[in-house]
């Protein structure tokens, strides 16, 4: 029945979501990892690359929209390249505090940034 049809399609997709969880957090663990390289760090901060990440998060309605919604300091933090370049640097830093389970969780929770 199409009842039926609805309800495997449901599990399905949770399935699938629910195998994603364990790569997600395993690619958070090698991207906490990679932040530890001083190296990696220095260009993740680095203000030219900041500032076109921030250009690009400002030219992507939908991404504009995720993250200003997620935190109000990140929705701030975007109308200003010195705010906002400040702002990446104190995510970076907290960042390299956490393993991938955690920063997982903050990402599941709309918080990266905050």
């Amino acid at each position: 029945s199409a009842d039926d049809l609805r309800e495997f399609k449901v599990m399905t997709n949770l399935y699938q979501d629910l195998v994603k969880v364990p790569y997600m957090q395993e690619e958070m663990e090698r991207f906490c990892q990679y932040l530890k390289d001083p190296n990696v760090a220095e260009q993740a901060t680095d203000p030219d690359r900041v500032e076109s990440l921030r250009q690009i998060i400002l030219n992507n309605p939908a991404l504009l929209q995720m993250l200003s919604e997620s935190s109000p300091s990140t929705k701030v933090a975007l109308q200003d390249p010195e705010i906002w370049l400040n702002h990446v640097i104190a995510a970076v830093e907290r960042w390299k505090t956490l393993d991938g389970y955690q920063l997982w969780q903050r990402l599941m929770e709309g918080r990266l940034f905050g």
